[in-house]
């Protein structure tokens, strides 16, 4: 991998504007609603601009492809293909997508289909690149890889359930999600397969107790919070009898009554797959030695961000019906916004996430030289030597 690479994918990915274009005034024309077709003629344009792109990397590179590499260049296409969908979904644009997204995924049409196409657009995009260079300069993408695999992870979860579900349906260009639910997969279990890292020597190795460790205080008590947040929006969304949770989807949330279905299957991931990561949280933080507290923080704050990001904007969107929209009231706001936005994406996991990774000695494991118990002194790390992501 070299320079040139990371530059032929940053260039050949804006051959996703022409491609779009051309692809719905080629739709239009035919004004063909078959929905085989509609899936064929997309796939076709996708392979078309993927050839040009391996033929181009190919051509300076006379060893093997990291196939890794390639993926990224064609996830950093479709990048910019959501972009224009989400630019055209606003009325930013036309004449690109609408074709696609009327006949292709209906689905994408709503509030959470426009934020999570910014999202990919913008955010996903991102990540790619930082990716494609670090490959092509030979650096290293560990935590950048996983922030990426927990956003997408969450993103895929909550889309292709909610598109399964919701009223919109699937046709058969939902088919071309399949390759953003096995990738991810893939590429996180070779990232959390990668040897833990072992820290610059230090002389500050000791091992607190909890209760002299303030942070991590606070940490638990966010977990403790988030937990019974979890378990009262999930009976929220699924329409329980107590009165507490109905008042509180009726006047804070309405949007957990969308009939797409994404808000409610946003609850049911925060009740299912993250709650049992903030009891392994607590935990975590409670007793050293748990070193998978590194690579799962990051994970957790990529998903988190992505979930109320989308959760958020799709609370407020135009697209959204009105009834379901956050109230206007004051109170309301305050206590959506603190919960939403100060809990969930700005503060809480992404703090969670520096504070483990920044500052990780609590969590490596000890080594079998280190002292007799009794001794809280972490003495093994001094010996050994540096290694970092």
């Amino acid at each position: 991998m070299s320079a040139y690479d990371a530059t032929v994918v940053f260039v050949t990915s804006f051959l996703a504007i022409p491609l779009c274009y051309f692809s719905n005034y080629a739709f239009n024309a035919v004004q063909s609603k078959n929905e085989l077709l509609v899936f064929v003629i997309g796939a076709v344009a996708i392979l078309l601009v993927i050839s040009i792109t391996w033929s181009l990397l190919r051509k300076n590179n006379t060893g093997k492809t990291n196939p890794l590499f390639t993926v990224m260049s064609i996830f950093t296409l479709a990048s910019v293909v959501d972009l224009i969908s989400a630019l055209e979904l606003d009325g930013i644009i036309e004449g690109f997508m609408s074709f696609y997204l009327k006949h292709g995924e209906p689905y994408l049409r709503t509030a959470h289909g426009t934020i999570i196409n910014y999202w990919d657009g913008i955010i996903h995009y991102g990540l790619y690149l930082s990716m494609l260079s670090a490959m092509a300069w030979n650096q290293g993408y560990h935590e950048v890889g996983l922030y990426w695999v927990g956003s997408i992870t969450q993103s895929m979860i909550v889309l292709v359930l909610g598109a399964l579900t919701g009223k919109y349906g699937i046709k058969w260009s939902f088919l071309l999600n399949i390759p953003y639910c096995i990738v991810p997969v893939w590429f996180g279990v070779k990232l959390l397969r990668e040897p833990v890292p072992v820290l610059k020597e230090s002389s500050e190795f000791t091992l607190k107790s909890i209760w002299k460790r303030p942070i991590d205080v606070l940490l638990i008590l966010y977990f403790i919070f988030a937990s019974g947040l979890a378990v009262m929006r999930g009976m929220a969304c699924l329409d329980s009898s107590m009165e507490f949770t109905r008042q509180y989807k009726l006047q804070y949330e309405p949007y957990l009554g969308d009939p797409g279905k994404f808000g409610t299957v946003q609850m049911l991931t925060y009740l299912f797959y993250f709650l049992p990561y903030y009891f392994l949280s607590m935990y975590g933080l409670t007793n050293p030695g748990c070193s998978w507290m590194l690579d799962w923080s990051i994970i957790h704050a990529g998903a988190a961000a992505q979930a109320q990001v989308s959760y958020i904007g799709s609370s407020l969107h135009y697209r959204t019906p009105y009834l379901l929209r956050v109230p206007q009231d004051m109170h309301v706001q305050i206590v959506f916004w603190s919960i939403n936005l100060s809990l969930h994406v700005l503060i809480v996991p992404q703090l969670v996430m520096y504070r483990v990774v920044q500052y990780p000695q609590f969590f490596l494991e000890k080594s079998k030289t280190s002292s007799t118990a009794g001794d809280n002194s972490w003495n093994s790390l001094n010996s050994k030597p540096v290694k970092q992501h």
